[in-house]
């Protein structure tokens, strides 16, 4: 059986249909205009979006009229600027393409600024990361000197889930010794021990005899997946096409990962790799017609291939394993290598696909089947082209940015924005507290949720036998969704003020409207006093306890209940 959110289990109810909300709004909650929003990043859970913009709207004290780097919590609706100083000095140069880690503490961006360091870099794009916890930002690209390099354009960043490793590719010639600097090579730079080792090699060390894009990094730093036109970095590479290469750092070795599962070489290019997590799943588009059997679309499409069988899958499917009828680019893989979001122009991998409009998607590929995100909560398909999705890490949520004005309501500033589809359904969704009666047995539905862009409130009743779950009971135990396991959204049964204890995976959820949590992995709890209504809280637990009163649960979207509804 497939699971569902807890919400939806429990009472037996229906889930929701997916939602879609928008992010690139100040931390009121207010609309910017003046540029576009592009090139989204979520974090592991889906709290954190990266994404650059011209906006000067987004932040306060935004005057540099320049494209920056932003992040959006999804949880308290906070906006904050990343592509500064680490004084908070604003960037001279466009900041662009940032990449952030699974807690979404450090965000990686490629930057033309010269006045991030405190010593001036050159005039080319570089690598930053900012940690925002600590709130510095260091420059990656540096010579073999420790020096900032002094030649070439740095791109492409992308950062480790664990925020440890960067990757990216260069034109310079001063970042590590064996570079002659006559091709774009990609680099790998340990953050904490402050080295960078050249990637785009053979296993041999021998550097590539062309040029490498477009990197993509394992959880833990160790595997980098690539795509080359190097001829050389494996034997037998006679195809004269653009490879995709995974390049393991600590066995020293590489090999190609676009071909086929009987091993035979791609008759066409193949790029844009992204890989799991573990390392074990490479995502990539191909213009090829071999990598499986009967291609006959004529068109580019999304593969994953498993390092650990040796096979290659075509994802860019209809449910009913139609091929697409047009061209499938921009591939981004979940941790754990199950979805696969890309961007597609086809109109038939969804049934009345008639906007023309390249449309953004999600393949299951556990189930075997294909969703269609970029439309409007109510199901309204997109009236402009949606671009660059980026998968959530437990592969709940898919942000993407869109030119479209009917995604959401009151989208009337004419650019490019970004938004973020819960495909699930069942979130966002709210409940709304109230000091006395029974459990409604319906609430008023709309489309987005009152705090934020998710959240939820508790909803104190008196004690009603419908309740069903004695005091300190575990509501749920260990119900799997997506890979983690979410915290349910809940409508109190028994009054009065209460604890929530939860166990819970690794950190504990962070500040919310009641409180702060406390305790510590495995046992951590929330206070929930009366009339009090919780802020886009999701925890990852194995069971739900509460100490007070027991919990029946009410999934809702309305935006206009108020206590005593």
């Amino acid at each position: 059986m497939k699971n569902l959110p807890l919400a939806c289990l429990i009472l037996g109810l229906p889930a929701l249909a997916q939602t879609v909300s928008r992010v690139n709004l100040t931390s009121a909650g207010a609309q910017v205009t003046g540029g576009h929003s592009e090139g989204p990043a979520l974090s592991h859970d889906g709290r954190y979006v990266a994404f650059f913009s011209k906006s000067p709207g987004l932040v306060s004290g935004d005057a540099n009229n320049r494209e920056d780097v932003f992040v959006h919590d999804r949880y308290t609706g906070a906006m904050e600027r990343l592509s500064v100083s680490s004084a908070g000095v604003e960037g001279n140069g466009d900041s662009k393409f940032p990449s952030i880690s699974a807690d979404g503490r450090f965000v990686a961006f490629e930057s033309g600024a010269t006045n991030f360091d405190l010593v001036p870099v050159n005039s080319y794009m570089d690598i930053y990361v900012r940690d925002r916890q600590l709130g510095t930002t260091e420059l990656v690209v540096k010579s073999t000197a420790g020096a900032p390099s002094t030649f070439g354009d740095s791109l492409s960043p992308q950062i480790s889930a664990d925020g440890s490793c960067v990757v990216f590719e260069s034109d310079s010639n001063q970042i590590t010794g064996n570079d002659n600097g006559a091709f774009t090579d990609i680099f790998a730079r340990d953050i904490f021990a402050g080295l960078t080792e050249k990637i785009s090699v053979s296993t041999g060390s021998l550097p590539g005899t062309s040029h490498s894009y477009n990197p993509s990094v394992s959880g833990n730093g160790s595997i980098v997946a690539f795509q080359s036109v190097a001829t050389n970095l494996i034997g037998g590479d006679t195809n004269n096409k653009s490879d995709i290469f995974v390049r393991r750092r600590l066995l020293n070795t590489t090999e190609r990962v676009s071909i086929s599962s009987m091993g035979t070489q791609a008759n066409g290019d193949s790029s844009e790799a992204d890989i799991s997590a573990d390392g074990r799943y490479v995502a990539f588009q191909s213009t090829a017609t071999n990598l499986v059997a009967n291609d006959l679309n004529g068109h580019q499409d999304i593969f994953v291939r498993d390092l650990q069988t040796n096979t290659t899958e075509l994802v860019s499917l209809a449910n009913d394993g139609s091929q697409a009828n047009l061209y499938s680019h921009y591939p981004e893989i979940s941790a754990d290598g199950r979805y696969v979001t890309f961007r597609s122009a086809a109109n038939n991998l969804h049934a009345g696909d008639t906007n023309t409009a390249d449309d953004i998607y999600v393949r299951d590929r556990l189930l075997g089947t294909t969703k269609h995100l970029s439309k409007s909560s109510a199901g309204v398909l997109a009236n402009q082209a949606s671009d660059l999705p980026a998968i959530s890490g437990d592969g709940r949520f898919v942000a993407f940015d869109s030119g479209a004005t009917n995604l959401v309501a009151n989208d009337t500033n004419a650019r490019d924005d970004i938004f973020v589809s819960d495909p699930a359904g069942c979130a966002p969704s709210i409940a709304i507290r109230t000091g006395a009666g029974n459990v409604p047995n319906s609430l008023t539905a709309n489309s987005q949720p009152l705090v934020g862009n998710a959240g939820f409130g508790l909803v104190y009743h008196n004690p009603t036998a419908a309740c069903g779950i004695a005091p300190g009971a575990p509501v749920v135990t260990a119900i799997d969704f997506n890979g983690v396991l979410s915290l349910p959204l809940f409508d109190g049964c028994g009054g009065g003020s209460g604890t929530l204890l939860v166990n819970v995976f690794g950190p504990l959820p962070g500040l919310t409207k009641s409180g702060l949590w406390t305790g510590a992995p495995g046992t951590a709890s929330l206070p929930l006093p009366l009339d009090t209504s919780l802020c886009g809280l999701a925890a990852h637990g194995q069971s739900f306890f509460v100490a007070l009163p027991a919990f029946s649960i009410h999934p809702s979207d309305a935006v206009d209940l108020v206590i005593g509804q």
